[in-house]
């Protein structure tokens, strides 16, 4: 018998602890299949909704939408351009919207180091989502 059984053993000595430890691990499979089909359900939303992306092309100055590749949650190049399908050149940005409902303005992300703010409305996205609500 190898140690690690030994060990087994010795732990679960009694029929209380042997029903506790398998209702536990019982437990912790059923959860952890639960998370797995919820997350991969899509129902499970993040900041960037239902799946398509915004961009915005700064060379020809139109908005156009891009399904993230793979079925990613997030894009694999989400800080750099992308091609934009009108132009042809890579400088599709990724927009996002504000986040303060009065507003739900979309823009470009720009970061700095005071935060990053909604062009429309002034709202720093940082601040508003850190406040408890």
């Amino acid at each position: 018998m190898s140690i690690i059984q030994k060990t087994i053993d010795k732990l679960t000595t009694g029929n209380k602890m042997q029903y506790i430890l398998v209702g536990t691990l019982i437990l912790v499979i059923i959860l952890s299949l639960f998370s797995l089909f919820w997350a991969r359900s899509g129902k499970s939303q993040n900041q960037f909704g239902s799946g398509e992306l915004r961009y915005w092309c700064e060379e020809c100055k139109k908005e156009f939408t891009q399904k993230p590749k793979g079925g990613r949650r997030r894009p694999p190049d989400m800080m750099m351009s992308v091609i934009c399908p009108s132009c042809k050149k890579r400088t599709g940005e990724l927009m996002m919207q504000c986040p303060n409902p009065e507003c739900k303005e979309w823009f470009v992300r720009v970061i700095t180091p005071e935060g990053m703010f909604c062009p429309n409305c002034d709202t720093n996205v940082f601040e508003w989502q850190n406040e408890p609500r």
